[in-house]
């Protein structure tokens, strides 16, 4: 990528995790680099918010592995509001030091379904595994139609239940974002209730 192309991904936050502070290294020890920056922020007119996230997650078929499997419906219609479907999580090593922690995406970001707090967190291990060594997680299609995404967070449980109360999920955002936290995010359309 040239210089130019990784300055405008940068300010947009549009680069990996790891390339930002490498580049902002860059930029703490090159008065040029810096000079090229600044250029740009005088041009800059960006048409849309570029605020970060609370919560920033990979989409679907990105991340850890994971997918949304068949739902679990026993009629002829689609996934209605209330009814089960499975997430199935590819194996990762040491399942049992990884927290489960179940996320939705609503119009105002993403919210913690699961755990209500860090302590009361499911290991991974804890799950049932199939024959392919996954781990199937039911959840419950919520009650608004049309797309829902849903995200798994896997974090290390003893970083989750060391933070200090009150920054559990604080913690869990950085890591995500970051790509220190593995996250699935799948995404399933919810017809319109009978």
């Amino acid at each position: 990528m040239s210089i130019h192309r990784d300055l405008v991904f940068f300010r947009a936050g549009l680069l990996d995790p790891d390339q930002a502070v490498e580049l902002a290294d860059r930029l703490a020890s090159d008065a040029t680099l810096r000079a090229r920056l600044a250029a740009l922020d005088d041009r800059w007119n960006p048409e849309v918010d570029l605020s970060v996230p609370k919560w920033r997650l990979p989409p679907p078929g990105l991340g850890v592995g994971a997918s949304a499997g068949l739902p679990m419906v026993f009629s002829a219609s689609g996934l209605r509001p209330g009814d089960r479907f499975q997430v199935r999580i590819d194996p990762l090593p040491d399942p049992g030091a990884r927290a489960v922690v179940v996320l939705r995406r609503a119009a105002d970001g993403w919210a913690i379904r699961y755990p209500r707090g860090p302590r009361e967190a499911l290991r991974l291990d804890q799950l049932p595994r199939d024959e392919l060594g996954a781990f199937p997680l039911d959840l419950r299609a919520d009650a608004d139609p049309g797309r829902q995404r849903w995200g798994v967070a896997l974090p290390r449980i003893d970083h989750l239940v060391a933070q200090p109360r009150g920054q559990e999920w604080a913690w869990l955002r950085r890591g995500a974002a970051s790509g220190r936290v593995p996250v699935a995010t799948v995404d399933v359309v919810v017809d319109e209730a009978l």
